[in-house]
């Protein structure tokens, strides 16, 4: 029985690396895609593609599926890395090469297909800690979920997105006193996300499509002043 084909753009860093680690044990090929090679030795090609330069991403895809055979899930984990603010660099990584890869594998997918773009809850919200353009360009992502999700359907494509909260690696405790007041008592993780993008591309998620999945443990179904009130009365822990 052939394998599935999992190609994730981005997964060479952070969560990025749990999800091609999950997709790489449930005995899929996976292709990752990225500027730098993934520091854990994980069973998967990876193709090389600084994905500020999009003239460049049909060729490594045609290296990509010319390997590794044509697409059964697709997953977008990419973001900007550039040690300076850029308006053009958050652009070019997160909505145009984005863009460019879903166009060319249109019809390069199997009978039926997934794709799940991570974007995030600073779509939605406005996240001090991070600039105006990533904010646009996550805004971007979830209209191209829709867009996406609309045109393939008929080809049997389905598109879906996640947008975490705070994500907690383990490498900062984050903020006890949010966690306090976080309905699950718990920050989302990068195993929970590799979770539910698991779940979007198997068939149990054959029905959804156009879906944007908010991963951040319930606190922003908590009311603006609530949650204030509720922080600055925390008492520290």
């Amino acid at each position: 029985m052939a394998k599935d084909h999992t190609i994730i753009v981005g997964g060479t860093k952070g969560t990025g690396v749990v999800i091609a680690n999950a997709f790489a044990k449930k005995s899929n090929v996976v292709s990752v895609i990225g500027r730098t090679k993934p520091k854990r030795n994980l069973s998967v090609d990876f193709f090389e593609l600084d994905l500020e330069k999009t003239e460049n991403v049909k060729k490594v895809l045609k290296k990509v599926i010319d390997k590794n055979g044509k697409v059964k899930n697709l997953i977008f984990t990419q973001r900007y890395r550039g040690n300076e603010y850029s308006w053009q660099g958050e652009l070019q990584v997160s909505v145009n090469a984005t863009k460019e890869v879903i166009e060319y594998c249109t019809d390069k997918f199997e009978e039926s297909g997934s794709i799940v773009i991570i974007s995030s809850v600073a779509s939605l919200y406005i996240v001090k800690e991070q600039p105006l353009a990533y904010h646009v360009a996550k805004a971007a992502q979830n209209k191209m979920v829709d867009y996406y999700a609309a045109r393939l359907g008929e080809k049997d494509i389905r598109v879906n997105g996640i947008l975490p909260g705070t994500i907690d690696k383990g490498l900062k405790e984050p903020s006890k006193n949010l966690k306090k007041e976080v309905p699950l008592k718990k920050m989302v993780t990068p195993a929970e996300i590799a979770n539910m993008i698991k779940f979007l591309c198997s068939n149990d998620a054959s029905g959804l499509t156009g879906q944007k999945i908010v991963m951040d443990g319930g606190v922003s179904l908590l009311g603006q002043e609530s949650l204030i009130d509720k922080l600055s009365s925390s008492k520290p822990l």
